[in-house]
């Protein structure tokens, strides 16, 4: 797979330079101070918490993430990206390599689950992450696989996640991914008019974590420059 360039073919959000218009204090503004007490009060006796972002791009805010909740517990993350190129970016500027490691991997596929976050699991003695990061990546596995293959990946990330810090985007940047799509001459996503869950995605979504998923919600953290909301959910 190669990097989008053009914005209109970044078909699975595999921008590049993606952060540059969308940076990682976007995000870690809104994460208040009562996620990093509880990670202290809950984790502080563990040697250290492990953490999971899910479509970690360039690994930008992967590496602003670890140096926010590194601050109050020992934190190891790994983040997980289906662009070869981006995963390479990852890799070279990585800073801390002895406790981030990225790997290409999509969360769709049940090999790639396997191999790279079974593994993960079995290596370090875990049932499940302390912390799973999820931001802007629902819409694209949405728009990409539809509505049955959608619930599946967010059941299995609900499996993984003690805690779930999650950012999906609006119905607003499906209809506008399809356009992008159009102006570029690009093939459709050929699940979009089909898709069940429209005009209230977001709820549609924390709903069916809470109830289909074992989740319960413990803060709203509001929005984005982006307009996009920030959640914190927790494993009942």
């Amino acid at each position: 797979m190669e990097v989008a360039h053009d914005p209109g073919t970044a078909r699975f959000g595999n921008f590049i330079n993606y952060y540059s218009f969308n940076p990682p204090n976007n995000r870690l503004e809104l994460i208040g101070e009562d996620f990093l007490k509880f990670l202290e009060a809950d984790y502080s006796e563990l040697d250290c918490i492990h953490c999971l972002d899910i479509g970690c791009n360039s690994g930008d805010l992967t590496t602003a993430l670890y140096e926010k909740l590194s601050s109050t517990v020992r934190v190891k993350f790994l983040g997980v990206e289906l662009d070869t190129t981006l995963v390479e970016r990852c890799h070279a500027s990585n800073r801390y390599p002895g406790e981030i490691s990225y790997q290409k991997a999509d969360l769709t596929s049940a090999a790639d689950r396997q191999d790279v976050i079974s593994e993960y699991l079995r290596k370090h003695a875990i049932d499940r992450f302390h912390v799973v990061c999820c931001f802007s990546v629902t819409m694209w596995v949405h728009l990409n696989n539809g509505d049955a293959i959608f619930r599946e990946f967010l059941s299995y990330v609900a499996k993984l996640s003690l805690n779930l810090l999650l950012e999906p985007q609006p119905w607003k940047c499906y209809r506008n991914a399809v356009r992008r799509m159009k102006r570029s001459q690009c093939e459709p996503f050929e699940h979009f008019e089909k898709l069940q869950w429209r005009t209230e995605v977001e709820k549609c979504i924390e709903g069916f974590l809470t109830e289909n998923c074992a989740m319960d919600i413990k803060t709203s953290y509001g929005h984005t420059k982006w307009q996009r909301p920030v959640t914190w959910l927790c494993s009942k």
